[in-house]
């Protein structure tokens, strides 16, 4: 081979490479809408991460006319970030109810705001569950010198929730300047993801009621189809100059919209199996696989693959947990009659083995699975549960053998007699009547 054919056979692999690895990557659609033109320059550096990451970025102006989310039902975008702290009304086209429709659809939603959320903003937050403070979040003791004009209204927070689904490996304080807010209702949908310092304070007084010292400046909503939201109280914790500034700025953001925009934490299931064992072997008793019923009684092996989306290789990988009890597996009818751990054999393989109730009907097997950060991961698979047949049953059992020997006792007593009454002496009445005379 000559080395000008090695040299196109290199480049071309080299090309191969390239493209594989650029359709690998995580790839959606996101609008971004801004009511100025110059947030593309001051928050270049959250934006072309975003970029970088695969999302085809699609701005518009918030005013801008004929402005839609959908078009003939069929959603334009997959992602929605909402730049727009100064919006006064949503009349180029949107609407609040747009809004929802879009989260409903199981999209993904970004709201962004500073310290002076106009009434579109706090209206969209409501529609969320979300109340919006009045005064601007201010610390007397955590602030950025460098940043702050004297009102101590620019702090610095390292009060954020310790979860690596949602923020990676975040460390050191986030730089943060806007409004807090409170969730109308506690729900396990909610997380609390950044809140203030002990000694931080709203303007209007409201604190969140279950941490009385420490306003929540960031929140997260995952809906129970599993849109995700984000409502950040700060435009600028977002900038370049925090980006810059803040210690942890760059890393918590871009975590969180990894989060936000589906690259991370999604899981799927697939591979469902379940089938008849031994209950000493534990090995399969017969070759039938998924069967449509199990006789009570019988052992069951179940298992399942479980996977995490990766955003940046584009695949799907084994989900592995360290917690051993924390994905159960459910057996119901009208109630749960057996809940059992899965164990994972280090493949994303969940599986154990259990005894089928004593109990026959129409039951479920049922996973439903809700943790912080990750995607709810619901399933569920029909069985039928059958008595014994009559051929079933075992022939001699040891618990009844008192009733067997009793059963043969009297067979054996009734066949001597009937010898004995057949074959026996007959005692004519002559032979009465002589023994009466002697």
């Amino acid at each position: 081979t000559s080395p000008s054919n090695m040299s196109r056979s290199l480049l071309f692999l080299l090309l191969s490479f390239c493209v594989c690895a650029a359709i690998a990557k995580h790839s959606s659609t996101t609008l971004v809408l801004t009511d100025s033109p110059n947030t593309k320059t001051t928050h270049s550096k959250f934006l072309d991460s975003l970029q970088d990451r695969g999302h085809k970025l699609v701005f518009r102006d918030i005013y801008e006319d004929h402005l839609a989310l959908h078009k003939y039902g069929d959603y334009s975008y997959d992602n929605v970030i909402l730049l727009a702290p100064t919006v006064e009304d949503f009349s180029g086209g949107l609407s609040i109810a747009q809004f929802s429709q879009f989260v409903d659809a199981g999209r993904n939603l970004m709201i962004v705001y500073d310290s002076k959320a106009t009434e579109p903003l706090r209206e969209l937050a409501f529609e969320l569950g979300v109340i919006i403070d009045e005064g601007v979040t201010t610390d007397h003791f955590n602030f950025d010198k460098n940043n702050d004009d004297g009102t101590h209204t620019t702090i610095l927070s390292s009060n954020y929730i310790s979860n690596s689904a949602l923020l990676g490996k975040t460390k050191g304080a986030v730089l943060f300047r806007g409004l807090s807010h409170t969730h109308i209702t506690s729900s396990a949908n909610i997380v609390k993801v950044l809140s203030g310092s002990s000694s931080s304070f709203t303007g209007s007084g409201r604190v969140d009621e279950t941490n009385y010292n420490s306003p929540l400046l960031v929140s997260t909503i995952q809906t129970p189809n599993n849109a995700r939201i984000v409502i950040a109280g700060s435009f600028d914790m977002l900038s370049d100059k925090f980006y810059t500034d803040g210690v942890a700025n760059s890393n918590f953001c871009t975590e969180l919209s990894k989060w936000n925009f589906g690259e991370k934490g999604v899981l799927r299931a697939s591979n469902l199996t379940h089938f008849s064992v031994n209950p000493e072997t534990k090995q399969p008793s017969n070759s039938e696989l998924n069967p449509a019923s199990y006789r009570v009684g019988d052992w069951t092996r179940f298992s399942v693959l479980l996977e995490e989306y990766d955003g940046e290789s584009g695949s799907w990988i084994p989900l592995n947990t360290d917690d051993t009890d924390d994905i159960q597996l459910e057996l119901v009818m009208w109630a749960p009659f057996i809940r059992t751990n899965l164990h994972n054999d280090g493949k994303g393989v969940y599986s154990t083995v259990f005894q089928v109730p004593d109990e026959y009907g129409v039951f479920k097997f049922v996973i439903d699975h809700h943790r912080v950060g990750y995607s709810n991961l619901e399933l569920s698979h029909q069985v039928s549960v059958r008595p014994f047949r009559h051929n079933e049953y075992d022939r001699f059992l040891l618990i009844a053998y008192p009733y067997y020997m009793s059963a043969i006792t009297m067979m054996v007593g009734f066949f001597i007699f009937g010898i004995v009454f057949l074959y026996g002496t007959d005692f004519s009445d002559k032979d009465l009547t002589k023994e009466k005379k002697a």
